[in-house]
């Protein structure tokens, strides 16, 4: 109190106490009176005005989400906000006067109070990092603490407030999304095909490591790289942003890149555009699916279909010119020597006609041979096991074979379409047995389940090396392009001098 209002306080007792002269002295210090009434206001004032203030501190105290500790120099705990009851499960009163190392620890065990004091101190009155804890009394409770000096109003450190935050969502939320990460890295990294990630001006930010071995350019050097830069043909790039603008993304974009050693590569690019939560473009993610060797083979099977057609025409030429060529000038040939001699005898006449009628006979059957192996009339007529008997009959005539067919129609229904190329498989199987084979035995097999046709074709000749023969051809090539066709499957065995087995399987 100011010393001016000690002796006129003292008065003021001494009259309310009934003092006569003490009442004669006060009406001579009217003033200083005045002064002392007016300071007891302004006292209460600043009185009403701190109530006020713990009050609202109180309120903010009791209201925030986070658990909030006073404790003194030894980390005992003064006071304790309403948090502590609603989020860690103990109340005010239970952990009043304890340490607070009795209820956190480390996640090695250590003292997290010595672990806080230490930062704080080291870092110049300021935590810049919260420090993770485990709640002692429960199991896998991850809490983020923060902890600052609590002074006086004579700026003097009387303690310390820990704040404590509950971090079990986020920090299983961090693991879950660092493991998320990494599953697409190794996808990213492990792919098979190219993945690239570019920014808006087409520039490669990242590319997995695919990529790299396809663009043939270091990791060093991704980011230095557009990847329209790679695109061969410079229609192709006006072509591919036009579609990227059209659409804001491309799917099996068919194109040519050139890597950097200056190799031209087939592939099908497929990308769209990134965007952020404000949905603001940031850049491409796309994938580079290399086709080279898948189109090496398409241009194979082509060719191959292409030399198969011609060397059927160049038979079917052969064929009519060899046989039914010959036979019909051998006709030609009899007729005009009926017409032009006019002496021979009836006898003779006979003769030529039979040798007419021979002849004519043998073209018609060279034609009705001709006719099956373009499009056999049992096959269209009657089914594929009366085609596949009427060609094995055929051959046993020609040539000292032995077959076995077993086709059991009563278990599937096929398309004729079907029909003619599984007739068609066998056919090449059938003449590769016994002209590059030397077969005697033949076994074919056709059966189903509730799903597939299967057919087993085997046969006892020489065999062959499979991968020599798919490198050249041998027409395997074009027997597999015809299954792949009807979505079936082929198992190719054979070795040298033990004989061959297909197994195909076509889903019903």
């Amino acid at each position: 109190m100011d010393p001016r209002f000690i002796k006129l306080s003292n008065l003021l007792i001494e009259y309310s106490l009934g003092n006569y002269d003490a009442k004669i002295k006060l009406s001579k210090q009217k003033d200083a009176v005045d002064a002392f009434i007016s300071n007891v206001n302004m006292l209460g004032e600043e009185l009403k005005s701190t109530a006020i203030s713990r009050n609202h501190f109180n309120n903010i105290f009791d209201s925030v989400s986070d658990t909030v500790f006073v404790l003194n120099k030894k980390g005992i705990i003064e006071l304790a906000n309403k948090s502590v009851s609603d989020h860690l499960g103990f109340t005010d009163e239970s952990v009043s006067n304890k340490k607070i190392d009795d209820y956190f620890t480390c996640f090695n065990k250590t003292s997290l109070f010595n672990k806080l004091k230490k930062q704080l101190h080291a870092d110049n009155n300021f935590q810049n990092d919260p420090i993770l804890g485990l709640v002692r009394s429960k199991t896998n409770f991850i809490v983020s603490c923060s902890m600052s000096f609590l002074t006086n109003s004579k700026k003097q450190r009387t303690g310390y407030i820990l704040t404590v935050r509950d971090v079990t969502q986020i920090k299983t939320f961090e693991e879950r999304l660092i493991a998320s990460e990494e599953k697409y890295r190794n996808i990213f990294q492990n792919s098979s095909d190219s993945i690239f990630i570019s920014d808006d001006t087409d520039y490669l930010s990242d590319l997995n490591s695919a990529g790299i071995d396809l663009l043939k350019i270091k990791p060093h050097e991704i980011k230095n790289h557009k990847i329209s830069d790679f695109l061969y043909n410079p229609n192709d790039k006006k072509l591919f942003f036009e579609k990227i603008k059209a659409k804001n993304d491309i799917v099996d974009f068919k194109t040519k890149l050139i890597n950097a050693t200056g190799e031209i590569i087939d592939c099908i690019i497929s990308l769209n555009k990134i965007t952020d939560d404000r949905k603001h473009f940031k850049g491409y993610q796309g994938f580079i699916k290399n086709i080279t060797k898948q189109e090496e083979v398409d241009n194979l099977i082509v060719r191959t279909i292409n030399d198969t057609q011609e060397k059927e025409r160049i038979r079917f030429s052969k064929d009519i010119h060899d046989s039914l060529g010959q036979q019909l000038s051998a006709v030609k040939f009899y007729i005009g020597t009926l017409r032009n001699t006019y002496n021979l005898s009836d006898e003779k006449k006979n003769e030529v006609v039979e040798k007419s009628n021979d002849a004519i006979l043998d073209v018609l059957s060279d034609l009705r041979n001709i006719c099956f192996n373009l499009m056999p009339q049992t096959l269209q007529n009657v089914g594929l096991k009366a085609a596949i008997s009427e060609l094995c009959r055929k051959i046993v005539i020609a040539d000292e074979l032995e077959f076995k067919i077993i086709i059991n129609e009563d278990q599937f229904s096929i398309s004729k379409n079907l029909e003619f190329t599984i007739f068609r498989v066998i056919q090449e199987f059938i003449n590769n047995s016994i002209t590059h084979g030397k077969s005697s035995k033949i076994s074919i097999k056709i059966t189903a389940d509730k799903k597939d046709l299967i057919i087993s074709l085997k046969d006892n000749g020489m065999g062959f090396d499979i991968t020599k023969a798919r490198k050249e051809g041998m027409g395997l090539l074009n027997v597999r392009s015809r299954v792949k066709s009807y979505n079936g499957s082929i198992t190719i065995t054979s070795a040298p001098k033990k004989g061959t087995s297909y197994l195909i399987i076509i889903p019903l």
